[in-house]
């Protein structure tokens, strides 16, 4: 099976899926619940399904009950276990991120379109830790802010603004970054894996847990 990236501690798993397979693969490796049906019904385009099967089965990797998943009003994946999850994918990757503590995760692959949008999510602070020609540096701020979103869960949260990442580790695949809303600070935690196709990050709140 074609996993990029396993990571199970403690505190969180986080797995990281290359699709190359077929949906008739997926479809063979599951027992997929009515639920599940009827969403993928609903998933006609090759790849949204292909997506979709994929992340059930990054789901019952982690041992998970299908029917623990449910989504909330913004869209995310909530288990009503009490533990917290994130799926992101982009391109041919799929990944999954649950934890016991709230989390964010966001998959990219590197495509130098991501200069041309650039000036809308990079400020000052951010444009100090990376070289801002650099489509992997670039590529990475955009994975720490989307996953950041994805923790916070703010209604119309401005990337610019208000997510700042303030330091980055290349060497040990660390960063540190802190969200302002209304003066109001929260300090996050992210780890990252750069990989030559994809970045993938994913984010705690700083709460001294992770």
């Amino acid at each position: 099976m074609p996993l990029s990236y396993s990571s199970d501690d403690s505190l969180y798993t986080h797995l990281i899926w290359h699709c190359s397979e077929d949906i008739n693969f997926f479809r063979s490796k599951l027992n997929l619940t009515s639920d599940e049906l009827n969403i993928l019904e609903k998933r006609k385009h090759s790849k949204k399904a292909l997506e979709f099967l994929c992340s059930r089965l990054l789901l019952r990797l982690c041992k998970l009950d299908p029917n623990d998943l449910y989504y909330n009003e913004f869209g995310a994946p909530i288990l009503k276990s009490g533990k917290f999850i994130s799926i992101s994918h982009c391109k041919n990757y799929v990944t999954l991120l649950m934890a016991n503590q709230s989390c964010g995760v966001d998959i990219e692959t590197k495509r130098k379109q991501i200069l041309n949008i650039k000036h809308k999510f990079l400020n000052q602070k951010d444009i100090d830790n990376i070289n801002v020609e650099n489509i992997s540096d670039i590529t990475l701020i955009w994975t720490l802010k989307e996953a950041i979103y994805k923790l916070c869960q703010y209604p119309g949260i401005d990337f610019k603004n208000q997510i700042f990442v303030s330091t980055i580790d290349i060497k040990n695949n660390l960063a540190n970054a802190h969200v302002d809303i209304d003066g109001s600070i929260t300090n996050i935690i992210c780890k990252f894996q750069i990989n030559k196709e994809y970045i993938c990050s994913s984010v705690f709140i700083d709460d001294g847990l992770s």
